[in-house]
């Protein structure tokens, strides 16, 4: 976990170890989302821009809190990842910074300065994680189970980091 060249909150790189874990392919879909909200478990996104429109109903759900997210895991039967667990999924085991090695590459990623508007769910299908996981760069924010704590990394377990107790 962490990243050399990044931010004190990602220092130091570490090894941890975790138990077997599900991860979905993609990102939760517009559509997908929405069969939540009928069910009134989840609530509509802060802003509806992209969730009303018909032309991005396979788009990632955006706007929604974390307390959705994890309504939404729960009512399909899942749970948030942790920030391992994701790391794991989006990185592999070899160090790699990105899905598809190292060093941002525009045509793989809808990020930073390769930003463009945002694309549908599997938009990047020739770029999957090394566990077959999609669009694990760019294009929406996505949630992970644990608090935040700056400095969480320096002091984080080897076996199962479930992120600090506490924190924002």
């Amino acid at each position: 976990m962490g990243a050399e060249n990044g931010a004190s909150n990602e220092l130091p790189v570490h090894k941890v170890y975790l138990n077997s874990f599900y991860i979905d392919k993609t990102e939760v879909t517009n559509a997908m989302y929405k069969l939540c909200v009928d069910t009134r478990v989840c609530s509509l996104p802060s802003n509806e821009e992209f969730y009303r429109k018909a032309h991005y109903i396979d788009y990632p759900v955006v706007y929604v809190s974390w307390h959705d997210a994890k309504k939404y895991c729960e009512w399909a039967g899942q749970r948030l990842p942790t920030e391992a667990e994701w790391e794991k999924a989006a990185r592999g085991t070899d160090g790699r910074t990105y899905p598809w090695g190292n060093g941002i590459d525009c045509r793989k990623a809808n990020y930073g300065a390769c930003f463009g508007s945002m694309r549908s769910v599997g938009f990047y299908t020739d770029v999957p994680s090394p566990y077959g996981a999609l669009d694990m760069v760019g294009n929406a924010w996505e949630w992970v189970s644990d608090w935040y704590g700056e400095l969480y990394y320096a002091n984080s377990p080897y076996e199962n980091p479930q992120g600090p107790i506490d924190g924002e």
